[in-house]
């Protein structure tokens, strides 16, 4: 249920300190495995129930996080894919139609584009900005700065009435933005 938690970490996870503290106070023989005793205690106890689905989606998140941070297009797929009924929880009507959408043509990707799938292996579904390990990041995000570098201190600001002015400022600005940040 958990990849990251056991009974046997010696972390501060306050539902291990509870195993423990369950562990002292069980007879040898009456004693549940963490699994066990997780599963008893989120059918039984609400909060327990809410605190666990909590702990559940973070660390999802933090694994999503860290297949795009380390380009791991294989965990990047099982993560979106586990990641998929909670926006139907969440009722994220949009998120809900297209992410399985997304799941299944990643799934797909060695039958229908077995190049792309290779480059994505490799890595090459992130953008890596720096040599740095843990740096990598989604292309939306990499996107995202981008826009933030141009429109910084005046940059494509007022441009937009202009359409003239902004087909030449869209078509350079990214060598724009390479230049700057050269420069600086």
């Amino acid at each position: 249920m958990y990849p990251y938690i056991n009974s046997t970490d010696k972390g501060c996870s306050f539902q291990v300190a509870a195993y423990k503290s369950y562990q002292e106070s069980a007879s040898a023989d009456n004693c549940l495995d963490f699994q066990s005793w997780i599963t008893l205690n989120r059918n039984t106890i609400p909060q327990f129930q809410y605190w666990s689905m909590v702990l559940e989606l973070e660390l999802l998140v933090m694994q999503f996080v860290h297949s795009l941070r380390t380009a791991d297009f294989d965990t990047y797929v099982q993560c979106i894919g586990q990641l998929t009924p909670w926006f139907f929880t969440f009722d994220h009507t949009n998120y809900s139609r297209w992410v399985s959408v997304h799941v299944r043509d990643m799934l797909m990707l060695p039958q229908t584009a077995p190049t792309v799938y290779e480059e994505f292996k490799k890595g090459n579904f992130v953008v890596q900005k720096s040599s740095n390990v843990f740096s990598a990041m989604a292309m939306d995000q990499a996107h995202e700065q981008m826009n933030d570098v141009i429109k910084g201190d005046g940059g494509v600001i007022g441009i937009t009435n202009n359409p003239s002015a902004l087909l030449k400022w869209t078509t350079a600005g990214p060598e724009i933005a390479r230049i700057l940040q050269t420069y600086e």
